[in-house]
């Protein structure tokens, strides 16, 4: 027999029911929402926080590699500074205020023993462009850029970029010191040393496979290099000259970014090598100014998940 209380007792069950899955959706929807929220908050402090690292991360090791770049142009600059002071000895000589060409060289030869090992050989230049040698050679030089430097536009020392030899037809650099009287530079001693003796110079510096260290002299052409020619190779002509951005050459501190023969990115920075025309440039694999960037990313997308 059916009684009011059960229909009573069971609409009472049947809106209980209903509430409870009225709530569960509700608690469903409000956990969605938080989940959401989470992961948005999560996802942006992720992305804020890598870029963040990224940027600090690059800029810290472009610093650290301009420096290096610096560090190793100024060694090589230092070096020839060297080269440079010990023809003083030449160019104070008591001989030398005589101007006359035939004494001058005649005693450049009676001291050919006092040469520094790393010159092949040391010339007496006059204004004439003679060139004469202590090892007996003699030629003429007025179309030489460092002539031209040293006699037409009165520069006091100068170093030029490597040039085949008159003398013997090796490559070789020519490091030049004026002779002045009277305000005017009457002739000058060159102290002439194979390019090897400059290329040695890059032997310390250790790119550790990621990338390499180049010497470029003022017309963007390749006299050294060390570390990952290979990974380099887009930069050159057939001839070896330097094309990425010949711009970066003239600058002190510069700084960009290029694809390698691989299309991998790259980053070039360029030092000037003071009292010289050449340039130092290194190029320096990606990874390895990301580096610490990928890690903390890597870090960041785990704790984010968790």
């Amino acid at each position: 027999m059916y009684m009011a209380g059960d229909s009573m007792t069971a609409n009472s069950v049947t809106k209980a029911s209903f509430q409870k899955k009225k709530n569960g959706k509700i608690a469903v929807r409000f956990t969605a929402i938080i989940a959401a929220c989470i992961v948005v908050l999560c996802t942006l402090e992720t992305v804020i926080i890598v870029e963040r690292a990224k940027k600090n991360v690059i800029e810290q090791n472009t610093t650290f590699f301009q420096r290096y770049a610096k560090t190793n142009a100024d060694i090589i600059a230092k070096t020839i500074e060297e080269f440079t002071s010990h023809l003083d000895f030449y160019t104070k000589a008591d001989v030398v205020k005589t101007l006359d060409t035939p004494q001058i060289v005649e005693w450049l030869k009676e001291h050919e023993s006092v040469r520094d090992e790393r010159f092949d050989y040391v010339a007496w230049c006059d204004a004439a462009g003679g060139f004469y040698s202590d090892i007996g050679t003699v030629t003429q030089i007025p179309d030489r850029d460092y002539f031209k430097a040293i006699m037409k536009d009165g520069k006091n020392f100068y170093i030029d970029n490597p040039v085949s030899s008159k003398v013997t037809g090796k490559t070789v650099l020519h490091i030049c010191s004026a002779v002045n009287y009277g305000g005017k530079n009457v002739g000058f001693f060159c102290g002439v040393m194979n390019v090897n003796r400059l290329t040695v110079l890059l032997d310390d510096i250790d790119m550790q496979g990621q990338g390499a260290a180049v010497l470029f002299d003022g017309n963007g052409a390749k006299i050294a290099i060390n570390g990952d020619e290979s990974a380099i190779a887009a930069f050159y002509d057939a001839e070896g000259n330097y094309i990425m951005d010949s711009g970066l050459l003239g600058v002190d501190g510069g700084v960009d970014w290029a694809a390698d023969a691989k299309g991998e990115r790259v980053l070039e920075l360029s030092s000037l090598v003071k009292n010289t025309p050449y340039a130092m440039v290194m190029n320096v694999k990606s990874d390895v100014i990301l580096d610490l960037s990928q890690k903390i990313t890597t870090l960041m997308v785990g704790f984010s998940f968790l």
